[in-house]
């Protein structure tokens, strides 16, 4: 596994500036893009990312509930546009120090019923944190208690 050090060696930020001439953009909205996942643990593994370097989860602020939400919703449009159903889907993060690229970076994994058990992606598990789990910590947490969510 890979770790990058800084934005200059970020091999996502490479792919949003299509530097990364191997891999194949799939969605772009104003702020994220969505591309396929070079070492996939399903059909399908693709990853949503901001075109801004956040480093992760950590990073983020309460402004960025906007950003998370057009990760989502470009998630969402992909597989339904693809698939028909984000039913049998996972979206979400991986919680630092689990993360192996240090951007920010939403997997949109599945169809979980075809996926053979990975702990990384259980979201029972404290690894693997969804989408909407990040978006409530966000929404509420931050603005109740100015208290960083992943802190706790």
């Amino acid at each position: 596994m890979f770790r990058w050090k800084s934005r200059n060696s970020c091999i996502f930020c490479d792919i949003v500036a299509r530097k990364h001439t191997e891999t194949e953009i799939a969605v772009e909205f104003s702020d994220v893009v969505l591309f396929r996942d070079r070492y996939p643990n399903a059909r399908f593994h693709f990853q949503c990312v901001p075109k801004r370097h956040i480093k992760n989860l950590n990073s983020l602020t309460s402004s960025d509930v906007p950003l998370l939400l057009q990760l989502k919703s470009c998630a969402t449009e992909f597989v339904q546009k693809t698939l028909g159903s984000v039913e049998n889907f996972l979206f979400g993060f991986h919680r630092p120090p689990f993360n192996t690229v240090q951007h920010l970076h939403m997997h949109v994994i599945g169809p979980v019923n075809e996926m053979p058990y990975h702990i990384a992606f259980d979201p029972r598990l404290f690894i693997f944190i969804p989408v909407d789990k990040v978006i409530k910590k966000y929404l509420t947490k931050l603005h109740e208690n100015h208290v960083h969510p992943w802190a706790l």
